[in-house]
């Protein structure tokens, strides 16, 4: 794993581990893993139970089970364990189109703000008898509703990354190197943040668990968070939702209003110019307010380029001062039919000539 060595990366290799073994059989020699071997051992594993049924495994979640095991076998063949990768030819299985992550509404996501902060007041008995002032899980759910953050990320966070009297929270340790950044903590949340971080040592937990580890102090685990947010959300009579779709709340709200940029992408902890925020995360309703934004730009500014003004900059031998603001989405957007016939023929494929 990529990145610094932390609880909760380690923690999610273990889970990592329990489902690799529960894939491939220990009973199974590796020198008679074949490829029927293995395609059966990965179709035995897309099932799981959930109550008195089997049901099949998510179309994504096949295709990371299978990847882990390629890559496990791969290393078997790198250390000569194996001659060849048994599931190296397994067919990857095809993702059907993103329906996204069920995610809050306006209204409901208020409604959620207002439960967690009444909620945060009221500790775990067993987290109040360690001196823990507040209910650590609840601030972690609020804070990743109005910063975007991954809970992973919260659970890295160390005392010392709470930083300028408590209005900053620095992300050193995430999920990629594009994670690195800062977030600002809301003003209601400040208050609770800080009394976490109040006379702590410096390198601890900044949100600690009423548990220990053989380190001493340990963050929460993911399962409990998911534990407190079900719970909140049966308290509002809310939809049931995951952790991580309250960070496509955070984005389908912020990104039309915002704008996709590599700003705003590094902002969230991205690597690209908006694009994985904009598949992954944002909802139907916020790709189309930002498709129609773009559209009511792009038409700006061709009425702008149609202008008697844009007109007269043209004749001057200088292209009108718009062209040199525009993406080139804009651009295409802009330009009349028989232009773009005319581009599409300038850039279009060289047909050689035949001998």
């Amino acid at each position: 794993m990529s990145g610094q060595e932390t609880v909760n990366k380690l923690r999610n290799l273990a889970v990592t581990d329990a489902g690799l073994r529960g894939i491939v059989s220990p009973s199974i020699p590796l020198a008679d893993f074949s490829p029927k071997v293995a395609a059966r051992a990965f179709r035995g594993a897309c099932q799981r139970k959930r109550g008195a049924s089997d049901t099949e495994l998510a179309d994504a979640t096949k295709v990371i089970y299978l990847s882990r095991l390629r890559a496990l076998f791969e290393y078997a063949v790198e250390q000569q364990w194996i001659r060849s990768n048994p599931f190296a030819d397994l067919p990857m299985p095809k993702v059907k189109i993103r329906k996204g992550k069920k995610q809050l509404r306006l209204d409901q996501s208020r409604l959620f703000k207002k439960i967690a902060l009444e909620d945060i007041r009221v500790p775990d008995p067993r987290a109040r008898a360690k001196g823990i002032p507040v209910c650590v899980t609840t601030l972690l759910l609020a804070l990743a509703a109005s910063s975007g953050c991954r809970i992973g990320e919260l659970l890295d966070c160390e005392v010392q990354d709470l930083d300028n009297e408590g209005t900053l929270l620095w992300i050193d340790r995430g999920k990629t190197k594009n994670a690195r950044r800062y977030i600002d903590v809301v003003d209601y949340l400040q208050p609770f943040v800080g009394l976490l971080a109040k006379g702590r040592a410096a390198t601890v937990p900044l949100f600690p668990s009423h548990a220990k580890n053989q380190h001493g102090e340990a963050a929460p685990t993911k399962a409990c968070v998911l534990k407190k947010l079900k719970q909140l959300l049966r308290r509002a009579n809310l939809p049931e939702v995951c952790t991580h779709s309250l960070r496509g709340t955070f984005m389908s709200i912020t990104a039309p209003r915002l704008g996709l940029s590599r700003e705003y992408a590094a902002a969230v902890g991205h690597g690209d110019s908006g694009q994985t925020a904009q598949s992954s995360y944002m909802s139907p309703e916020a790709r189309q307010e930002i498709r129609q934004r773009r559209m009511g730009a792009a038409q700006e500014v061709a009425a702008r380029l149609l202008s008697e003004e844009g007109k007269t900059a043209s004749q001057g031998g200088q292209p009108p001062r718009a062209l040199s603001e525009l993406s080139p989405e804009q651009l295409l957007l802009a330009l009349s039919p028989e232009q773009l016939v005319a581009l599409r023929t300038m850039i279009g494929p060289k047909r050689h000539s035949p001998k």
